[in-house]
């Protein structure tokens, strides 16, 4: 993970930080803590870091107990942030902004977690996992992700079964659990990228490819890269930039628009997880390395290096 903060911006917070904010206090504490990753701030290098640590404290919560090592140093990462290179296959796929201001082409184009000093209160989602069960009782769709929308443009599903069911159910699970978790938007030279990982016994593994690439292209103008790789895989997850979504049972839960089968989900957000995500997704690197016969699509995902 890399965390990419403006000095304006923790210049601004520290100015007008007040403890009676939830979002104010939530974020404070979360510069103390260890989840963010490397953090890279818009500056010239060390002699400057101490130079404005002495002039502002926050920049050292980010370095209390952790040293220089986490840190580097790059004046004009917002502008390199506006370009598709940025955001190439070699580098961090998990990135977060702190801005003096939004930047709509960081946000929409590449789909990047970006906060600014007017969305301090859109943090609380990203901090706090959350739990959810679904019964019979409720509605058969999936409608209750709208909860936890969020950018993103790299996905991981894992599951055994999840095209093991007729095109209909698939497009009444996959295509619309995707819809719910894709961006509307992309930049058009940034493809978003899709591995299902899963044994999906009998199934013929192009044309389901060709079938869901066909209806999310119906919907989407940005380009997809789809790969299915044929691999037994207990675990029932889904892999975003920024959430990490487990299933008790599955991802195949709705047929007709009823609940076909109860289960509960955790929604594990970037900053309140551990090194579990780490971990989990270690689990697919020799999958990545060494698929069975029959996957197709290319191997190229940004979550799975």
């Amino acid at each position: 993970m890399e965390t990419y903060i403006e000095k304006e911006f923790l210049d601004d917070f520290f100015i007008n930080y007040d403890s009676s904010i939830d979002s104010h206090i939530d974020l404070k504490r979360l510069f103390g803590k260890k989840t963010l990753g490397k953090i890279i701030f818009n500056l010239k290098d060390e002699n400057e870091l101490r130079q404005v640590i002495e002039e502002n404290p926050i920049f050292d919560l980010l370095i209390d107990g952790r040293g220089y090592n986490h840190i580097d140093f790059k004046p004009d990462f917002k502008k390199e942030a506006q370009s598709k290179s940025f955001y190439n296959n070699n580098s961090n796929p998990t990135k977060v902004f702190f801005l003096n201001k939004g930047n709509q082409t960081i946000e929409n184009d590449f789909a990047q977690l970006v906060f600014h000093n007017n969305n301090i209160s859109d943090l609380l989602p990203f901090i706090t996992a959350k739990p959810k069960s679904i019964n019979k009782r409720d509605d058969g769709c999936w409608d209750f992700l709208d909860s936890i929308k969020h950018p993103c443009n790299s996905l991981v599903i894992l599951d055994d079964y999840i095209l093991t069911d007729s095109n209909e159910l698939i497009e009444e699970n996959l295509i619309e659990l995707l819809k719910k978790i894709m961006p509307l938007k992309l930049n058009q030279n940034l493809e978003f990228q899709i591995t299902i990982i899963g044994e999906n016994q009998g199934v013929k593994l192009i044309d389901k490819k060709n079938k869901i690439l066909k209806k999310l292209n119906n919907f989407y103008s940005y380009p997809i890269n789809l790969s299915i790789i044929p691999e037994k895989i207990h675990d029932r997850r889904i892999f975003t930039n920024y959430y990490w979504i487990i299933s008790g049972y599955g991802f195949t839960l709705f047929q007709d628009k009823k609940v076909k089968k109860e289960t509960s989900f955790t929604f594990i957000p970037i900053f309140c997880e551990t090194n579990e995500r780490v971990k989990e997704l270690a689990k697919c690197f020799p999958i990545q390395k060494n698929g069975k016969f029959g996957e197709v699509g290319e191997r190229k995902n940004r979550l799975l290096q």
